[in-house]
Parts: structure tokens; C-alpha cells; sequence
């Protein structure tokens, strides 16, 4: 199995780190049943905060990652001593699980993430936009919720080939039929639609 973490979907509830309220976001339902269970705070691509060894990386098989975690202690005491800022980090609640590939050998060893169709790997390039897109979200809330969802659409989109999720008919194929584009745009508001109804049922505070 590999652990990961969901980053664009922001709950109604925040913690806050020095005076500044952050989202928590929804990072997967894996342990969201343990009462115990701690956020994740993440930073990213921050030199200060990596050569200060605050928090450690993310992958043990990636010390070079540009992700680390760390603690709320950790967070507070960089942004306390001029490290960082608050806006500096992402705090997350829940863990996503998915299963591994095997690799060539035949030894049954894991080896990758077996990708599907609703998954694609992030480009290097990418992340750093999707990274300051994230840092704009608000605690969920009415008024913001459509506001949360586009931007949270928009990252996804930029991670990889999810243009389909976006709400603009520019996304669509250009080489498509009419009626292949008409068929698109009806599946793309469905899954828009049905997005919007989700977060507002279980992310969202009445």
C-alpha cells in the first residue's frame, strides 16, 4: 500500500498559527475514526525550513523531496522565530491509501502506484503553481464554497489531465464531434455538480 494525502479540499474548521486562522483540509477518510489522530503540517520547497530541519521529509525514500511534515509545535515555534510565516504551511487531516504496482523482477516486491484513469502524475514544473493556488483557499464557509471548489478544481487541473473536471467548455476536446462534446459537457457538469454537493454535505459545517 502507499499513504498519501489529499490537499485541495479545505474543511470548515482551522487552527491557528501565530494570530493567522488556516483551513484544515481533508487529506483522505483513512483514520479520520481515530479521535487521536494529529494534522499534518507541510512545507514546501521552503529553504529556511529545510536547513533548519524543521520537520523532516515526507518520503524516507526521498530525502532530497521538496515536501516535508511536521508538528504544530514545529510550525509555531518557525514562525515565532522569523523562519517563516503561517501562510507557509498546509495542514491536513486524514490519510488516502491506494494500492502498489509489482515490479518487473517477479519477487512480488511493490514498486510504484498503480495509476489509473482518475490519476496522473503531477509535473515537476507544475507544482509550485499548484502550491501557491492551495495557499489562497479560506475555511470553508457559504459564501466561499464555490470560490474553494473552483480553485480546488483549477490545482487539480494543473496536476495533470483533469480538464474535464473544469466548469469551462474550453477544456473539452477541440477535436471532438458535437455530439462527443455535448456528451463531455454533460459529464462534466454532472461530476462538478456532484463534487459541489459532497464537500458541502461532509466538509462543510451547517
Amino acid at each position: 500500500m502507499i499513504v498519501g494525502l489529499i490537499l485541495n479540499r479545505p474543511y470548515s474548521t482551522s487552527v491557528k498559527i501565530a494570530g493567522t486562522r488556516l483551513p484544515v483540509r481533508y487529506g483522505g477518510r483513512f483514520g479520520l475514526d481515530a479521535n487521536d489522530m494529529p494534522e499534518f503540517y507541510l512545507h514546501y520547497n521552503h529553504q529556511k525550513l529545510q536547513e533548519a530541519k524543521v520537520g523532516e521529509p515526507i518520503s524516507e525514500e526521498q530525502k532530497q523531496s521538496n515536501f516535508w511534515k511536521c508538528t504544530k509545535e514545529d510550525a509555531d515555534t518557525a514562525v515565532e522565530v522569523g523562519l517563516a510565516k503561517s501562510e507557509d504551511f498546509l495542514v491536513v487531516l486524514g490519510l488516502s491509501v491506494w494500492d502498489k504496482g509489482k515490479n518487473s523482477s517477479g519477487d512480488g516486491e511493490p514498486s510504484s502506484m498503480e495509476l489509473d484513469s482518475y490519476f496522473s502524475e503531477v509535473d515537476e514544473g507544475s507544482i509550485g503553481t499548484i502550491w501557491k493556488l492551495l495557499k489562497v483557499q479560506e475555511p470553508l464557509n457559504k459564501k466561499n464554497a464555490a470560490e474553494n471548489l473552483e480553485a480546488a478544481n483549477t490545482a487539480w487541473m494543473l496536476s495533470g489531465n483533469a480538464g474535464w473536471m473544469l466548469s469551462s467548455s474550453k477544456q473539452l476536446d477541440r477535436h471532438s464531434s458535437d455530439m462527443e462534446t455535448k456528451e463531455q459537457q454533460k459529464v462534466q457538469s454532472l461530476a462538478y455538480s456532484a463534487l459541489d454537493k459532497w464537500i458541502r454535505l461532509f466538509l462543510l459545517k451547517p
